[in-house]
């Protein structure tokens, strides 16, 4: 047994209670050179195998208290305080290592004094106290020239360099790096090379230099590999993150940032794990995942500040502010804006300043302040002269943007020109679409279409481009939600000039884009990255979920209160829990173009039919009416305002009629009177306007906005209703229209049939009994039998999928709307798990129809998971009804599907039916289909 085997044994106890022990048996070993050997083993290990490191710290201080030698408790303290580090306790790492220091000092060892300063730099520059760290860093690295130690000598370059950079010095930063990873790689030593690299390559990323950085990085990661360097690979692939994320590789971005953020998770080092919380959420919010960012900054602000790194929770706290103004509330963006101020002041931190300067200067600018959003920019520029910095070039976006609202159109151009030639220069690809598309704005504003159109095209071009890589579709539409402007602005000069075929396109190409890839089926594919622990946590999140659920229903008072809040959290913990999961998935792309014509879509119109899809500009809608003759547009037929007044009014007229199913008859005829009465408003605002047009033909409508909730089968034209005039079927977009066209559907003839009665719809399992022989062959599902899990196994093999069942849309959180089947809720991530053979899917509930309208007129609810998961055609329901009415129609609705091989065009029968029986809209109009008339 030598020192080296001594210190391994040492370390490899779990408990501490079984070192003395050891050390008493082996009391010749227990010296100076033992304690070097377990601070050689805690160097190793701090940053792969904290844990371990923690242990030689357990074990050092065991011998310092069987060996009284001041040598000893000192390198006792010194290991304390790299153990202290590991866990984030920066303040305590510290003071141990400065009592080490103090200790060998006093003894005349000024060199071991100079080799504990190295790891004390560390803690001292994440505590911002850098002006201390610099003064101790080179006083030791004088020291360590003089001795030739050049592993010692290159340690304080790296942490001087660190400073240097952290204080907005980065040349002298460059300066430093290269210095050291020149001293490393000439004496072979490989795992301070490996770190010297990634931290000249974050260095070269402030510089905008990044080839050359990412080139470094991949070195470093090449050898953090080979050397079993976990926590720095974990390090790196963070870093790597980032610069993707500056170059607007999203998709790499986020697989760099989640593969950082599991290994982080898994070495317990609450600091690391922070700041891997911290840098996700920064790209959640550049992809405008803006609830899912302020619930991970929150609790990354709160573990920094409680950890003591001014930096790192001063950086937390100036994009709280980024986001409290995205989320339009000023007076909370300011609180974090000076929290963060503050906290960046008392490190004397200049670029920490100026960036929190860029976000004062952005709120100005949006609540119409240009004039003093420009006063702010002045100031930056005080703080931050370094011609190359990304922060520069964002203040240079900001300060055209406040120009050109002032009307210094010429000075705005030619900042905005210049601001663009160094985003392409440093590959800052978010900096160079927005201005590419202010400066087409600008080009406008002077008078000059044609270049604007340009321009408009370029920035649509550079969003697709990096848009497309992105696997994950939660991902793919948040990033799109803020870059609509160009595709709006293209569309608006396309309008104006008449060229109405290229408006229709523009308009489609950001219409509901990432549903019509799903319904291609350009989804995500397997990966082999998936964490077993994740997938576990899923589904526990999963059963947990339900579980509240199902305890909800008969909660009452605070109890109800309690379970709300536990239900919200782990809707959150599961929702972010599965975006971890997709983030690692490959993209499978379909090589069917996208492109939609005008031409193509006439020629996929049954005779007889056409569509017309809305869209809104300026308040009011317009319309696009397309069928065999060709395209039109009708501008400004009505404007939002209107439209929904008269929506709100005969949705409260459809509320009155909730009450009760045998309203006495003066009463109905005057609910009738009333309704009616705003169902010809609606009429004659949106489609009055249009009568040239769509004659009497059968309409796809594609709506816009809260065009959604219009029920267009029954507005009413004098004494008709349109349902007895024509067929109408719904869909989000064109596009998604066409891929629908393109499936074949079955024949009907098998279906599932699954109803889950509860208080609110007594009457559902008579419903699946009338249905149940109307098939060739139909599995039934009723009372406990209805599951999910039947619907998992099933659905996949049916033509046709029934499901009675309540029913609960979440505007709140509409992927969370949901199903309640007997085993649990089925929300719209669990419907799109389970791939449907081109169904037909009816849902016979309350409100299923319902959606929420994310920008680029993306829909978000129980539509969606069904599209996504396959389905041809959907019936759904707008609002709440009488299962017996359902009931009525429902019966008639599948008697009359043979004949017609079209739900929507059998849903018009059963509409029809009703109609001729004289019941009120309220009782047929609520459902709707999305799909074909063909």
């Amino acid at each position: 047994m030598d020192h080296k085997e001594l210190a391994s044994l040492l370390v490899s106890q779990e408990k501490a209670e079984s070192i003395p022990a050891i050390l008493e048996q082996y009391s010749r070993l227990a010296d100076r050179e033992l304690a070097e050997e377990l601070k050689n083993v805690c160097y190793a290990t701090w940053n792969s195998e904290p844990a371990k490191a923690r242990r030689a710290s357990i074990a050092a201080d065991q011998l310092a208290e069987v060996v009284d030698a001041p040598e000893i408790t000192a390198i006792a303290a010194w290991i304390r305080g790299i153990s202290a580090l590991t866990k984030g306790e920066l303040e305590l790492a510290v003071k141990y290592i400065s009592d080490s220091r103090e200790s060998f000092r006093s003894a005349g060892n000024d060199f071991d004094a100079a080799q504990a300063t190295v790891a004390m730099l560390i803690p001292l520059a994440l505590l911002g106290r850098y002006e201390e760290a610099s003064g101790a860093g080179i006083s030791a690295l004088e020291v360590f020239e003089k001795e030739g130690d050049d592993v010692a000598a290159g340690k304080i370059e790296m942490n001087l360099s660190n400073i240097a950079s952290r204080k907005g010095d980065h040349r002298l930063a460059e300066s430093f790096g290269r210095s050291a990873l020149g001293r490393f790689t000439r004496i072979g030593e490989a795992q301070w090379r490996t770190l010297a690299e990634n931290d000249l390559a974050n260095t070269l990323v402030e510089l905008n230099r990044f080839r050359e950085a990412e080139s470094q990085y991949l070195k470093a990661l090449d050898s953090a590999l080979s050397e079993g360097m976990s926590v720095t690979e974990a390090e790196i692939e963070a870093c790597l993150g980032n610069l993707a994320t500056f170059r607007g590789r999203y998709d790499e971005a986020l697989k760099y940032l989640e593969r950082s953020r599991r290994k982080f998770e898994k070495s317990e080092m609450p600091h690391q794990t922070a700041i891997a919380e911290l840098e996700m959420a920064e790209i959640y919010l550049t992809l405008n995942l803006l609830e899912e960012a302020l619930t991970m900054l929150n609790s990354a602000a709160k573990t920094l500040s409680d950890l003591k790194l001014q930096g790192e929770e001063a950086r937390a706290r100036t994009n709280l502010g980024r986001l409290y103004l995205l989320l339009g509330l000023p007076e909370k963006s300011a609180l974090e804006l000076d929290r963060a101020e503050t906290l960046y002041t008392n490190e004397g931190n200049s670029t920490g300043r100026a960036t929190v300067l860029i976000v004062e200067a952005k709120a100005k600018l949006k609540s119409g302040a240009p004039e003093e959003s420009l006063s702010l920019l002045d100031r930056f520029l005080d703080l931050l002269n370094e011609s190359d910095s990304r922060l520069n070039l964002e203040q240079a976006i900001l300060r055209g943007e406040a120009l050109r609202a002032i009307g210094q159109l010429e000075k705005s151009e030619s900042i905005l020109l210049e601001a663009r030639k160094g985003a392409r220069e440093t590959q800052i690809a978010n900096v160079e679409l927005q201005t590419t598309n202010l400066l087409g704005l600008i080009r406008l504003d002077r008078g000059n279409p044609a270049s604007a159109e340009a321009l408009f095209r370029e920035a649509v071009q550079m969003t697709e481009a990096m848009r497309d890589p992105i696997a994950a579709e939660e991902f793919r539409m948040a990033y799109l939600s803020d870059k609509l402007a160009p595709y709006d602005n293209l569309l608006g000069i396309c309008l104006q000039e008449g060229r109405i075929e290229e408006a229709f396109a523009v308009n489609e190409s950001a219409r509901s884009k990432t549903l019509a890839e799903a319904v291609r089926r350009r989804a995500s594919g397997s990966s082999n990255e998936i964490d077993s622990e994740l997938e576990r946590s899923k589904q526990e999140l999963r059963e947990k979920l339900n579980w509240f659920y199902s305890r909800l229903i008969r909660a009452e008072g605070e109890d109800a209160v309690k379970l709300q809040d536990q239900v919200l959290e782990t809707e959150r913990d599961l929702a972010e829990v599965s975006r971890r999961i997709e983030i690692t998935r490959a993209l499978i792309t379909d090589p069917a173009s996208t492109d939609i014509s005008v031409e193509s879509i006439s020629e996929t119109l049954e005779d007889g039919s056409g569509l017309v899809e809305f869209i809104v500009r300026n308040g009011a809608f317009s319309a696009f009416v397309v069928s065999s003759e060709g395209l039109t547009f009708v501008p400004e037929i009505a404007t939002v305002e209107e439209v929904s007044s008269a929506l709100k009014g005969l949705r409260f007229q459809f509320g009155s009629m909730r009450f009760g199913a045998n309203l006495p008859l003066a009463f109905e005829a005057q609910i009738r009177k009333r309704t009616d009465s705003h169902l010809q408003q609606l009429r004659s605002l949106l489609l009055d306007p249009l009568e040239d047009h769509i004659l009497d033909r059968d309409l796809v409508i594609v709506p816009s906005g809260i065009l959604n909730y219009v029920p267009f089968s029954a507005l009413k034209d004098g004494d008709a209703y349109e349902a007895e005039k024509r067929v109408i079927a719904y869909c989000p977009g064109a596009s998604v229209w066409t891929e629908l066209a393109r499936k074949k559907r079955g024949k009907f003839e098998n279906a599932l049939l699954v109803g889950f009665e509860d208080e609110h719809i007594p009457n559902v399992n008579d419903e699946i009994e009338s249905l149940s022989g109307m098939f060739s062959r139909s599995w039934t599902f009723t009372g406990f039998e209805a599951a999910y899990s039947a619907y998992e196994e099933h659905a996949g093999k049916c033509e046709v999928v029934h499901l009675a069942c309540h029913g609960k849309f979440r505007p709140d959180n509409p992927m969370f709307s949901s199903l309640h089947l007997a085993d649990g809720h089925a929300t719209v991530r669990d419907i799109c798990a389970v791939d449907l053979n081109s169904a037909l899917v009816t849902l016979s509930a309350c409100e299923t129809g319902l959606s929420s309208i994310y920008p680029g007129n993306e829909i978000l609810g129980l539509a969606r998971g069904f599209l996504t998961a396959g389905a041809t055609d959907l019936v759904m329901s707008l609002w709440t009804v009488s299962d017996a009415a359902t009931r009525e129609l429902m019966v008639s609705f599948y008697g009359g599907l043979p004949r017609h091989s079209c739900p929507a065009k059998a849903l018009n029968e059963a509409q029809r039916g009703m109609i001729g029986d004289g019941k009120q809209p309220y009782h047929w109009a609520p459902f709707v289909t999305i799909g074909t008339l063909n």
